[in-house]
């Protein structure tokens, strides 16, 4: 004769927990107040599972440099974390050959706006070379990035640079970007 499974006894024990969950279910439809005090408490907050996938990070990036290539401050104003959750925009670029290495950073996500639209009259142009999804800052409701671009202004070469940032986990807007010359280590 050939013995059960060594699981065949949690199975039954997890098919009667199963069945007496329903059978109270269908004696109580209403609920009943002196069974529901017995019952485990509430947690006091739901854990919300990581928000920060890969395919919707890179979706919602793709975006943000679709509108920065455009030039449209609608666009822009969309893919662009709201104030209270904008944090900073920075990048150290070399605007071709010969020219000197230019710094630009702000907090105020109008000027960032600005500065885009800006640059896009200029002939900027970005795209997306590879994306790391770091981690979930749960604290802060942000997904952390690593990110390396090409980047073509006008007529010039392609050039290679690398990034940090972080988008608000809830609207996939961009809340921290900082760009620099050569390629993310």
């Amino acid at each position: 004769m050939r013995h059960p499974s060594p699981k065949f006894p949690r199975l039954i024990a997890a098919a009667a927990a199963l069945a007496s969950i329903v059978l109270a279910a269908v004696a109580f439809p209403e609920g009943d107040a002196e069974v529901a005090s017995h019952a485990a408490p509430a947690p006091k907050e739901q854990v919300r599972a990581n928000p920060c996938s890969p395919i919707p990070m890179r979706a919602a990036i793709v975006r943000f440099l679709t509108a920065a290539n455009t030039g449209h401050a609608g666009s822009l104003n969309s893919t662009v974390a709201d104030e209270e959750h904008f944090r900073v925009y920075s990048h150290g670029l070399n605007y071709g050959p010969g020219s000197p290495r230019r710094f630009f950073q702000t907090k105020d996500r109008q000027e960032l706006i600005q500065h885009l639209v800006r640059r896009q009259t200029r002939g900027d142009r970005y795209w997306l070379a590879s994306l790391d999804v770091n981690s979930y800052d749960r604290s802060f409701g942000i997904c952390n990035i690593g990110f390396e671009l090409n980047r073509r202004i006008g007529q010039g070469p392609i050039r290679r640079f690398g990034g940090k940032g972080a988008l608000d986990a809830s609207t996939f807007g961009v809340s921290v970007w900082n760009i620099g010359e050569g390629e993310r280590r």
